[in-house]
């Protein structure tokens, strides 16, 4: 799987996350773990408001395949006012027939 492939599942699942869809997000099974609320909540809880990232920011993004499955752990900085934080979103993105998928794994303080 190339970059281009893992960035076309990432950047919608973080402009839902920005746009506070979080109930969409839960509905085409890319929360994870965590219901609507509890996203909502791990969000909130760091203060500040969610903001979309620059274009150019998404060259950041931390990618480790796994070994032997059809999948790679990303980690993306998210940014809150308009910066940079250190709120942290984990997921994992995995290739299952000619189509990418993404699920939540935890967002997190690095």
């Amino acid at each position: 799987m190339n970059r281009d492939n893992i960035l076309a599942v990432l950047k919608p699942l973080i402009h839902d996350l920005v746009s506070g869809n979080f109930e969409l997000i839960e509905q085409s099974g890319r929360n994870g773990p965590y219901s609507s609320l509890e996203l909502k909540e791990l969000i909130d809880e760091y203060g500040g408001q969610l903001t979309s990232p620059p274009e150019d920011d998404f060259i950041n993004i931390n990618v480790i395949e796994i070994e032997n499955e059809p999948e790679y752990a990303v980690e993306y900085e998210l940014w809150i006012d308009n910066t940079k934080s250190d709120l942290t979103l984990s997921c994992t993105v995995r290739t299952e027939t000619d189509k990418e998928t993404i699920s939540i794994e935890n967002i997190h303080v690095l």
